[in-house]
């Protein structure tokens, strides 16, 4: 779970190694693991992106403008952010327990399927815990 602060937007940007604009900020990185085409891409999620009418996934421009303080979708400015109050999104991570990973990999077509909702439940279980 990372602190996403407003203002930041180029540095955190800057992360996916000078290729936002050729892969999405989210699901591209520098490291290998992030490049790895099967890799899900990140999900707009919770209350507060549905108050902005964000959902599915994250998009490099939708980000950038949240980042900047600006509304995803339209550009227009948000209200400005307090210094106790500097967080303009949170970057949440789920990732299966090896095991899991390795049944996923080794079942047939209904285990993988099974696997896969399994795991979209869980996140959806933790995410709502979370907020």
């Amino acid at each position: 779970m990372g602190k996403l602060s407003a203002g930041q937007e180029r540095y955190y940007l800057e992360q996916a190694d000078a290729r936002v604009d050729a892969v999405d900020s989210i699901s591209g990185g520098a490291e290998e693991y992030y490049l790895d085409p099967s890799e899900a891409r990140g999900d707009w999620r919770g209350k507060s992106a549905a108050r902005l009418g964000l959902s599915g996934p994250v998009g490099p421009e939708e980000l950038r403008r949240l980042l900047a303080g600006q509304h995803p979708t339209t550009g227009a400015e948000l209200r400005r952010l307090t210094a106790r109050s500097s967080v303009a999104a949170y970057d949440l991570t789920f990732s299966a327990p090896k095991s899991v990973s390795v049944l996923f990999a080794l079942g047939d077509q209904q285990m993988q399927q099974a696997v896969r909702e399994s795991h979209e439940t869980a996140v959806s279980e933790a995410f709502a815990y979370v907020e």
